[in-house]
């Protein structure tokens, strides 16, 4: 059975702010020998500098990482967008595709379209993230399933949802080592992250019935300059 492990410390005793909740994770509880897996993980998005950060736990499957096994521990939800820095929300993932390749870009894309959607043009530290006032938008939902795992510990698959107000945006990523393009599919539009896509999405919402599907249309992200969530 499933079970649901919910926090909002990010590390230390630096806190995600009220007004963004938890991140939850779903997941299998160890059994003997056998080790427990992630399977989804949700929370609002928080962008914030992660100057200070401590190196990451180790995954919560317990398989190795290093550069033998050419594996990183991997944030599902990024220190950099409000995830926390525990074995639940860590995973084995491809050292270079999880540092400045697809699934990096992703996590960029995040981060640039809740500063957008929040009109943030400052980065705020971890030690001050409790304090910072609630945004006057809706609130950026990351939510991502995994949906197997390799013999390596790790994931094969990820499939994700981000949602502001009626803005829905649907993607899927592979780690390099399942899929020759390794970076994020969008639909219906590559996430916006600033006003001069304002237009484009609004068209693309103002039907409710265009979000049904989006599985229609795919973008790759491109990559951006910004700190890096690897350790």
């Amino acid at each position: 059975n499933a079970a649901v492990y919910s926090s909002n410390i990010l590390w230390k005793t630096y806190l995600r702010p009220s007004w963004s909740g938890n991140v939850t994770i779903t997941y299998d509880e160890w059994n003997g020998s056998t080790p427990g897996q992630i399977w989804k993980v949700e929370g609002i998005v928080v962008p914030l500098s992660t100057v200070g950060r401590p190196s990451a736990p180790k995954p919560f499957n317990g398989f190795p990482t290093g550069t033998d096994e050419d594996l990183d521990k991997g944030h599902v939800l990024a220190l950099s967008n409000g995830g926390i820095d525990n074995s639940h929300n860590i995973v084995p993932q491809t050292a270079q595709w999880q540092r400045t390749g697809g699934w990096r870009d992703m996590e960029i894309a995040v981060y640039e379209y809740a500063q957008y959607k929040y009109n943030w043009t400052t980065v705020t530290l971890a030690a001050n993230l409790s304090d910072i006032a609630k945004p006057n938008s809706c609130l950026v939902l990351f939510t991502i399933d995994i949906k197997g795992y390799d013999s390596t510990g790790e994931p094969t698959l990820y499939n994700g949802t981000i949602k502001c107000g009626i803005e829905k945006y649907l993607f899927h990523i592979q780690p390099p080592i399942v899929s020759a393009n390794d970076s994020a599919f969008w639909s219906p539009i590559q996430l916006p992250s600033d006003a001069s896509t304002a237009s484009l999405v609004h068209d693309i919402f103002a039907v409710p019935s265009t979000t049904e599907n989006m599985d229609e249309a795919t973008v790759m992200i491109t990559s951006t300059d910004m700190d890096t969530d690897s350790d």
